[in-house]
Protein backbone atom coordinates (compact mmCIF):
# COMPACT_ATOMS: atom_id res chain seq x y z
CA UNK A 1 0.00 0.00 0.00
CA UNK A 2 1.18 3.52 -0.74
CA UNK A 3 -0.34 5.27 2.29
CA UNK A 4 1.79 3.63 5.04
CA UNK A 5 4.96 3.95 2.94
CA UNK A 6 4.45 7.74 2.67
CA UNK A 7 4.61 8.24 6.42
CA UNK A 8 0.97 7.62 7.27
CA UNK A 9 -0.66 10.80 8.50
CA UNK A 10 -4.38 11.34 8.24
CA UNK A 11 -6.00 8.36 6.53
CA UNK A 12 -7.98 10.36 3.97
CA UNK A 13 -9.12 7.28 2.11
CA UNK A 14 -11.21 6.28 5.14
CA UNK A 15 -13.69 9.16 4.76
CA UNK A 16 -15.06 8.16 1.34
CA UNK A 17 -15.29 4.55 2.51
CA UNK A 18 -17.27 5.55 5.60
CA UNK A 19 -19.65 7.84 3.75
CA UNK A 20 -20.13 5.33 0.93
CA UNK A 21 -20.99 2.72 3.56
CA UNK A 22 -23.50 5.05 5.22
CA UNK A 23 -25.07 5.73 1.84
CA UNK A 24 -25.30 2.05 0.98
CA UNK A 25 -26.91 1.22 4.31
CA UNK A 26 -29.42 4.07 3.94
CA UNK A 27 -30.26 3.02 0.40
CA UNK A 28 -30.62 -0.62 1.43
CA UNK A 29 -32.96 0.27 4.27
CA UNK A 30 -35.06 2.40 1.95
CA UNK A 31 -35.18 -0.27 -0.73
CA UNK A 32 -35.97 -3.23 1.50
CA UNK A 33 -38.10 -1.53 4.15
CA UNK A 34 -40.25 0.08 1.46
CA UNK A 35 -42.45 3.13 1.81
CA UNK A 36 -44.47 1.75 4.70
CA UNK A 37 -43.61 4.63 7.03
CA UNK A 38 -44.71 7.31 4.56
CA UNK A 39 -47.87 5.35 3.75
CA UNK A 40 -48.74 5.03 7.45
CA UNK A 41 -48.28 8.77 7.96
CA UNK A 42 -50.44 9.55 4.93
CA UNK A 43 -53.18 7.17 6.11
CA UNK A 44 -53.09 8.67 9.60
CA UNK A 45 -53.46 12.19 8.16
CA UNK A 46 -56.25 11.02 5.84
CA UNK A 47 -58.17 9.55 8.77
CA UNK A 48 -57.63 12.69 10.83
CA UNK A 49 -58.93 14.92 8.04
CA UNK A 50 -61.87 12.60 7.34
CA UNK A 51 -62.85 12.69 11.04
CA UNK A 52 -62.94 16.50 10.95
CA UNK A 53 -65.71 16.51 8.33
Amino acid sequence: MIWPSNGGGFPGFILPLVFRGIGLVAHGLGAFMGTGYADRLALKEYKRLKAQR
